[in-house]
């Protein structure tokens, strides 16, 4: 397995739990930054990193306001070290799983499937496991679990934390641990017809809130 002295070589320091799948290891929803910014749209690679406005916590609203639910779908960013590293189209499902499409290619694992559970009014956790494999595509050489912890929105509309990876051997064994930030915009079905930038039917690029 690369070690991530390499990747941060490459200025991708804090996504070093993405080299946990461009090394010997591969694996479905891989979080590759080499693969990701090859793969990547050159609009998406140009875009300016903007610190997020902090969601407020319940504290800061009415009690008689209803909580919104974070089932829908979602484009999501995964950011380290000021660039967006991966990204993808996630759905969170109300009976508490959830389907990520990220952006590797479809032999590497496009589709990773995950569950997760409300913790508070507006706070979530989500896990997705993963299997990992040999440079050759082949063999399973162990399994990677991916983390979530995440803040929604008083507004329902957006929603950012924290996202880890620990992967293991087949016997169990850790050989990997890492995070990075995560930011995510809803997809409605209705187009919003004050959007004027950005890919049509797309929430504004979420770098910008």
């Amino acid at each position: 397995m690369k070690t991530f002295s390499i990747v941060t070589k490459a200025g991708l320091a804090a996504m070093a739990f993405a080299a946990l799948f461009a090394g010997q290891a591969q694996a479905n929803c891989r979080l590759n930054p080499t693969a990701r910014m090859r793969s990547h749209r050159p609009a998406l690679l140009t875009l300016p990193v903007k610190h997020e406005a902090q969601p407020l916590q319940p504290a800061d609203i009415s009690a008689a306001t209803p909580a919104p639910s974070v089932a829908g779908m979602w484009y999501v960013q995964f950011i380290a070290d000021g660039q967006v590293v991966d990204d993808g189209f996630d759905t969170w499902h109300s009976d508490g799983t959830e389907v990520l499409n990220d952006t590797s290619t479809i032999l590497s694992g496009n589709i990773c499937f995950g569950v997760w559970t409300q913790t508070g009014t507006y706070t979530y956790t989500l896990k997705h496991p993963t299997w990992t494999y040999d440079d050759a595509g082949v063999n399973v050489i162990g399994v990677g679990i991916i983390r979530e912890d995440i803040t929604l929105d008083i507004d329902g509309n957006g929603y950012s934390g924290l996202a880890t990876i620990d992967a293991y051997d087949l016997a169990g064994n850790p050989v990997f641990h890492e995070t990075a930030r995560l930011l995510a915009k809803r997809i409605n079905a209705i187009d919003d017809p004050g959007h004027t930038t950005g890919i049509p039917g797309l929430p504004t690029l979420i770098l910008n809130r």
